[in-house]
């Protein structure tokens, strides 16, 4: 905001994001820090707004909320099309640049593993190796 402040042009708008990554690359780059491994399956859409649409149904019953709803699978395709940002314009005007994702993955779990208690203190894992394991029950 400060570099916006200074060296922004008006009425522009900057996005902070970084670089737009697929939820493949995401999953990929977490299962590398992790060495939990990625998902291989790919659900198909319609498939998840029948999730979502029996999930809609046992919210109702229950009364009790759910993690997906048809409003959820909307705004997910929505921002799936609306998300080619490109983060030139940040770093051409601003002079902002961004680190790589991967370092920020391996930062926010070295600190949950040292700070949190949320992954055991033990060695990282390496590729491949089960993290459900290593969490705390």
């Amino acid at each position: 905001m400060i570099a916006a402040a200074e060296k922004g042009r008006r009425g522009e708008r900057y996005l902070a994001a970084g670089r737009r990554m697929s939820m493949t690359e995401i999953a990929g780059a977490l299962s590398e820090v992790t060495g939990v491994p990625a998902p291989k399956t790919r659900v198909p859409i319609f498939f998840v707004y029948i999730i979502a649409a029996f999930n809609e149904v046992y919210a109702r019953i229950t009364r009790r909320p759910t993690l997906l709803n048809l409003a959820i699978v909307k705004n997910i395709m929505l921002e799936r099309q609306r998300s080619g940002f490109k983060q030139d314009k940040i770093e051409q005007e601003l002079g902002i640049k961004f680190r790589p994702v991967i370092e920020t993955f391996h930062d926010t779990f070295d600190w949950l593993r040292e700070n949190q208690g949320m992954v055991s203190t033990g060695e990282k894992p390496t590729t491949g190796t089960n993290l459900a394991t290593s969490h705390r029950v």
